[in-house]
């Protein structure tokens, strides 16, 4: 599935995870989370609307454990040179 939702043929997926990726606001999208040897990847499909997120490690400045609103535990920041994202299991 990676490779047909990514075009990146040289990359091999490490692990993946069910995961949840914060968009604007309040609005979560559920998808998938692939770790490869050069990337942390998303990609969902809510209703036909496709989220896709490849952040290359060499854009990645931080990785924290943090809490996002207010109530979700156990959420991880990637903070890279241009944004941050926002994961909750």
């Amino acid at each position: 599935k990676f490779h047909k939702r990514f075009k990146l043929p040289d990359e091999v997926v490490i692990d993946d995870y069910l995961c949840a990726l914060l968009l604007r606001g309040a609005l979560l999208a559920q998808g998938s989370m692939y770790i490869t040897h050069n990337y942390v990847c998303f990609y969902a499909n809510i209703f036909g609307k496709v989220t896709r997120v490849a952040i290359p490690f060499t854009d990645i400045i931080s990785v924290r454990k943090c809490k996002i609103l207010k109530s979700i535990p156990n959420s991880i920041e990637i903070h890279t040179v241009r944004k941050k994202y926002f994961w909750a299991s």
